[in-house]
């Protein structure tokens, strides 16, 4: 026996020196001599794996690896191992299991968090990468930076109050902080404070003009504030889109042939290529397209592709993935694609590509779809829209040229899996439910207000809201506060965060009798899936734009008796609508049918419509 260790001792040695030196054949038939000898030496087999893995043997290198690791259970570096061949096959949830057992083992492993928690970001797993970097964070002293990182991590959890406690932390210690003030605002908008973010908003901008980011959110916050008006609007537009255009661009050769009726290349261009809002008005577009008239171009900013995405490409002609492209490579890109006409999905919402259109890289430049205001650049030649959202009379506002669409400016695909329409719940509760599904930073007082007065006007009606944000207890004890002090009991109003998937999310619609738009920022998915979900909607038609999605869609489906131009009426309507249950009825049941057959979700006609509106700006381009 103890000849066998000193031998064994003896060619472990030299397997070392192997190593070292690269000579990974000549140790891997040493650890096969060892690992014959001693079936159980956890270690020769954990350097078997690893030899295995150098010489590009993956197999083998998992069965000696496995085999490590049980022997030896807590042998971290053999998990680290499995979990490092897992992730390079693609075994992305092999990884997350093996890397986690390493922390669980060694909890020091600062490097091994940030690995899983970028697989965790590839796996779309945005919250379990949170809660993986605030494990890390423990581990760190307690400075500016750790308070800003967990803010961050605690933001994307939806524990707001504490993100927003963590960057006033961090503000202590870093004072005059750009990006601290600016995610600090942006905590306080989505809790609804949008007094205070607006306040560091500015202070952000102050102390860094030109950060587009910064810009974007501020402008966002401003959209959910009631009491700004369209001028301050517009002028705050302007003064974001000098970020994105203070290079001076390029003079740029087009070589697109100015031939009136050839075929034409159109780009799209979004991050949004995937299971988000802006898809499911997207794509019916896109498969609508007559291929004989366009070709059609995607520039995806997708870094986490899903079955949205892959769905899309799939209709597109030719996909581009710009994920990891600078705007000027992109530019480049869609001259050399000889793109006719460029269209921007995004605004000022994530991932906007606005560097890119500043460069002007195609002849003609439309805004549609993603973001319902002006860009402020003077390189976006026009913006598709409708006279429901944009009254004559508002092009003031706006850089572009204003291209009203005939009807909704919108279409709408539903969501294939989404549930059955469900029986109207009052006839089995004896009261009236009502609900919204926005997102909170829509619910301002003013709306608390309205809806107090609805509640207080309907007897024992409810009131269901659900938003990711409410995810925060802080922030639901706010808004059960908001609404005791409009004469609402908390027995009355129920308040529920995030749900996990699309199909659960829509399920609670069952749960609605009538759904309740915001306001001054309407919703415009939430108010589709409503409607499919046989859930009527009251919209309050305000001036601004965001403020008149909800007049638009309802004029799309018929329902223009559920529109009020004030305050009151919207009262009014709540009432009288919620008084006859046998109409609610009838009306639920049929309204899936009614939103079918209507030109809110007819494809083919919306697109022969954008075909239009494209055919006639390139003529005008090629005279």
């Amino acid at each position: 026996m103890v000849k066998k260790n000193i031998l064994t001792h003896s060619k472990m040695k030299k397997v070392a020196e192997h190593v070292q030196r690269g000579a990974f054949a000549e140790a891997k038939t040493l650890l096969e001599q060892v690992c014959k000898v001693d079936r159980v030496d956890a270690e020769a087999w954990f350097m078997l794996g690893v030899v295995n893995w150098k010489l590009e043997l993956p197999d083998e290198a998992l069965t000696c690896l496995h085999l490590a690791v049980r022997l030896r259970p807590d042998h971290a570096l053999s998990h680290y191992n499995l979990g490092t061949i897992f992730r390079a096959q693609g075994r992305l949830e092999d990884a997350v299991q093996s890397f986690g057992e390493v922390l669980r083992l060694d909890p020091s492993q600062m490097a091994t968090y940030e690995t899983l928690k970028a697989i965790l970001l590839e796996l779309d797993r945005a919250e379990d990468a949170a809660r993986c970097h605030l494990e890390m964070l423990k581990r760190y002293p307690l400075n500016a930076d750790t308070y800003a990182s967990k803010g961050s991590m605690l933001h994307i959890l939806s524990r707001l109050e504490e993100a927003a406690d963590c960057y006033r932390k961090a503000l202590q210690l870093k004072p005059g902080s750009a990006s601290l003030h600016d995610s600090l605002a942006s905590a306080l908008c989505v809790q609804g404070q949008y007094k205070e973010a607006i306040e560091n908003h500015r202070i952000a901008l102050q102390l860094d003009p030109g950060n587009y980011q910064f810009h974007s959110n501020f402008l966002l916050t401003l959209q959910y504030s009631p009491g700004i008006d369209s001028a301050e609007i517009f002028d705050e537009h302007c003064s974001a889109a000098k970020a994105y255009a203070f290079k001076p661009i390029k003079e740029v050769v087009y070589a697109n042939k100015s031939e009136p009726e050839r075929r034409l290349r159109v780009g799209y261009v979004s991050s949004d290529f995937r299971l988000h809002s802006v898809a499911f008005f997207l794509e019916p577009l896109l498969e609508a397209h007559d291929a004989n008239h366009i070709e059609i171009f995607c520039y995806s900013g997708v870094s986490h592709p899903d079955v949205m995405t892959h769905r899309m490409q799939n209709i597109a002609h030719h996909w581009r993935d710009i994920s990891s492209l600078s705007d000027e490579q992109v530019a480049a890109m869609v001259n050399s694609d000889g793109i006719d006409i460029l269209v921007d999905l995004a605004g000022y919402t994530g991932g906007c590509r606005l560097g890119l259109f500043a460069q002007k890289p195609a002849p003609l430049q439309v805004s549609w779809l993603g973001y319902l205001d002006t860009t402020g650049l003077e390189t976006m030649d026009y913006r598709l829209t409708d006279s429901f959202v944009d009254s004559h009379g508002r092009d003031s506002f706006y850089v572009e040229s204003l291209i009203r669409l005939p009807g909704c400016f919108l279409c709408y695909k539903p969501f294939q899996n989404a549930p059955e329409v469900a029986m109207l719940p009052a006839l089995g509760n004896n009261f009236v439910t009502f609900g919204s599904f926005n997102a909170l930073p829509k619910i301002n007082e003013e709306v608390v207000a309205l809806w107090g007065g609805v509640l207080n006007a309907v007897p024992r009606s409810r009131l269901f809201i659900k938003s990711s944000a409410l995810t925060d207890r802080a922030t639901s004890e706010r808004y059960y506060n908001l609404f005791e002090s409009q004469g609402v009991g908390r027995d009355r109003v129920e308040l529920i965060g995030h749900t996990v998937t699309q199909q659960e999310h829509l399920d609670l619609y069952k749960r609605i009798d009538i759904a309740l738009d915001t306001f001054p920022y309407n919703g415009a998915t939430t108010t589709c899936e409503a409607l499919w979900m046989g859930v009527p909607v009251i919209t309050l038609a305000g001036v601004r734009n965001s403020s008149r999605m909800g007049l638009s869609l309802l004029n799309s489906v018929g329902m223009q008796g559920w529109i009020a131009e004030t305050p009151e009426q919207y009262l009014e309507i709540a009432v009288k609508m919620s008084a006859d249950l046998s109409n609610l009825s009838g009306l639920r049941s049929g309204l899936r049918e009614r939103v079918a057959t209507s030109p809110l979700t007819d494809g083919k006609s919306f697109a022969k419509k954008i075909e239009n509106v494209y055919r006639e700006i390139w003529c005008k381009w090629c005279a």
